[in-house]
């Protein structure tokens, strides 16, 4: 049973984590009779955004960046059914009701267009660098077959070598050019939906500048139902890089990218904000175990339990390199998201914000 808060006092709820598009909604998004037919911001309580959305405890939709949406009242009557999937979904939301998505070029026009997404997809297509929103920050993209738009990305991010992860349709693309077993299968396919590291095969068709000098390759499969819409648009995996600059923390908001990344030729945005900015999860199988390389989105805020109580509560703040933070109360440890080094002044307010 759901509870509704009351002046909670105490604040010692964990927060889930941000979870990919599950089937239920993955069916929705793609059903033409459904009321969430072709809608990005499509989740139920057994998926979306969580931890990127909060602002502080509980976890009730007036302490969400969800606040401003007022609910239609076929939305409320499913918030409020118990035996509704979307009961206390606190981003649900529908095409009448809940954030809307923006196109816009490179001089921060909006563009007039009926449908952002196949707009996007077919700006990608002519060879376009396009800054997508997503759960926890924006994705930097472009076609993964495109060198001359590849060899511009790399130039304007002063990244020469340092390979790409590419955002797929589904695993069957992603084994068109990379080995995927049985395990790895079930890692790209599971609700964390990270980044996997995989083996290329001899007959790698994509772009050969994704991952220069190196016979790996990280894949993701497309988890928000925007990326999944947008997929179904093109005919190649894409790009998918973290907009930000060097070692500094993903870019969550529009301004930042026209600031900070003026090479992008156009900004897919919507007017959901993420409060607490969280990079695509980086893991590798190896003898069949799952080793995490950046515990990110979908793994955190991770909660742990321990054996017995703590005498104090206790902040760990981890080291330079390489940043995470880590709390303990009671019986209790929350490690926080991935943060990086230390070394830049954008990185330690990221520091600071995450403590």
């Amino acid at each position: 049973m759901i509870l509704l808060s009351d002046n909670v006092k105490t604040k010692t709820t964990f927060v889930s984590p941000d979870m990919k598009i599950c089937d239920d909604c993955l069916q929705d998004i793609k059903d033409t009779n459904s009321r969430f037919y072709g809608y990005f911001a499509t989740n139920c309580t057994n998926c979306g955004p969580k931890y990127s959305i909060i602002k502080t405890l509980p976890y009730d939709r007036c302490n969400t960046s969800m606040d401003k949406f007022v609910m239609c009242e076929v939305c409320k009557s499913g918030y409020e059914n118990t035996t509704d999937r979307r009961f206390h979904a606190q981003p649900l939301s529908c095409p009448n009701c809940g954030p809307k998505l923006s196109l816009y070029d490179k001089n921060k026009t909006l563009l007039d267009t009926k449908d952002p997404i196949k707009q996007t997809a077919t700006l990608i297509k002519e060879g376009k660098i396009v800054a997508i929103k997503g759960l926890g920050g924006f994705h930097i993209v472009c076609d993964s077959k495109n060198d001359e738009t590849i060899n511009r990305l790399r130039s304007s991010k002063n990244r020469p070598f340092k390979p790409f992860a590419l955002m797929c349709k589904d695993v069957e693309q992603i084994v068109k050019f990379a080995e995927v077993n049985t395990k790895e299968k079930e890692v790209l396919e599971s609700k964390e939906s990270p980044i996997v590291i995989l083996d290329i095969k001899d007959d790698f068709t994509l772009s050969s500048l994704i991952a220069p000098c190196i016979k790996k390759i990280g894949c993701m499969v497309a988890y928000t139902p925007l990326q999944v819409l947008l997929m179904e648009c093109l005919d190649n995996s894409i790009i998918a890089t973290s907009a930000n600059l060097g070692d500094e923390p993903i870019i969550k908001d529009m301004d930042s990218i026209y600031e900070k990344l003026p090479f992008v030729d156009f900004v897919l945005d919507f007017d959901r904000d993420i409060i607490n900015a969280v990079d695509d999860s980086l893991v590798q199988v190896v003898d069949d175990r799952v080793q995490v390389l950046r515990r990110a989105r979908g793994y955190v805020p991770l909660s742990l339990k321990l054996d017995g109580k703590l005498s104090q509560n206790i902040l760990s703040v981890g080291a330079n390199q390489k940043n995470t933070i880590c709390i303990g109360y009671g019986d209790n440890v929350v490690l926080s998201p991935h943060i990086g080094d230390l070394d830049s002044i954008a990185n330690m307010e990221f520091f600071n914000r995450s403590v």
